[in-house]
């Protein structure tokens, strides 16, 4: 995909963090927008939970 844009953990992080309103907000518009356009890449590593299996 052309155009492919990489979500790091501290977007995901911020989309739910309720302490930070103002980047929760820029988080959610952010993930809205690569949903949309479906341009948003996450790499396996950054939904890991560290542990090794």
């Amino acid at each position: 995909m052309i155009g492919e844009r990489f979500v790091d953990t501290n977007v995901l992080v911020y989309a739910y963090d309720r302490s930070e309103p103002h980047k929760q907000r820029q988080a959610l518009t952010l993930i809205d927008e690569l949903v949309s356009s479906g341009a948003g890449v996450i790499s396996s590593q950054v939904l890991s939970d560290g542990k090794d299996y």
